[in-house]
Order: structure tokens, then sequence, then C-alpha cells
């Protein structure tokens, strides 16, 4: 009788032993979209493009009448409740890439396009929206 108690006060003390977990990751950083307002269409140099907007290029893809330059950044939260015997949690991302349209004759920037920035809020939920 005293093992069938103390393994039932063991499961209880486990299953009552939870915790909450709550992790971010950020790969570049998601304010070089306010960044690229500085950026001034056939004025800007390529190589002016790094102090302006704080970081490299991504992506550089030749086109037609130009060259695509491609700074991605991206924005993951992830929460959760961890039990013994079950986990629940729940991970959102955010991937964007701002893209800068340059003149390959004149090294000047042609084109930018700046996408809209989203922001991930803490959802606890993982089961949807319901």
């Amino acid at each position: 009788m005293k093992r069938l108690v103390k393994t039932f006060a063991a499961v209880a003390l486990a299953s009552v032993c939870s915790g909450c977990m709550w992790g971010r990751v950020r790969v570049n950083d998601p304010s070089i979209v306010d960044r690229a307002a500085g950026i001034r269409i056939g004025k800007t140099k390529v190589s002016e493009l790094g102090q302006i907007l704080h970081a490299d290029p991504s992506l550089r893809m030749p086109i037609q009448d130009g060259t695509i330059l491609g700074y991605t950044y991206a924005d993951s939260k992830a929460n959760g409740l961890i039990l013994i015997l079950f986990n629940f949690t729940k991970s959102q991302t955010v991937a964007q890439t701002l893209y800068v349209i340059v003149d390959p004759k004149t090294e000047t920037v042609k084109k930018v396009y700046v996408p809209e920035r989203k922001e991930i809020e803490w959802e606890f939920w993982p089961f949807g929206d319901d």
C-alpha cells in the first residue's frame, strides 16, 4: 500500500510540475524596412546601400535591364506549455525580402520594393484561431 501511495504521489507531483517556454529568433534586422526610406531612386549608388541599410544583400540576381538585390529578414516566435506527458507549442514566422533594382551601367538604384512590415503577436493557444 505504501508503494502505491508513493507511486501515486510521484505521478501527481510530476503532473503538476510543468513549465512555459518562449523563444524568439530574428534573421537580420526587420528595421531595414524603415532605413530603406533613405534610398533615393536615380541618385543612390550601389556602393552607398550598405551604409544606408546596414546590411549586405542576401540575393543578387541579374535581369534583362538591371540587377535585383534582395535583403531578406525574418522574425519567428514560439511559445508553449511543457508538461511531463504532453507538450503544446505554437510557432509563427514572418519572412520577407526588401528588393532593390539597380541599373548595371550607372550603378544607381532604379526601383525599390519595400514590403509591408508585419509584427507577430505572442499567441499561446496552439490549436488554431478559435
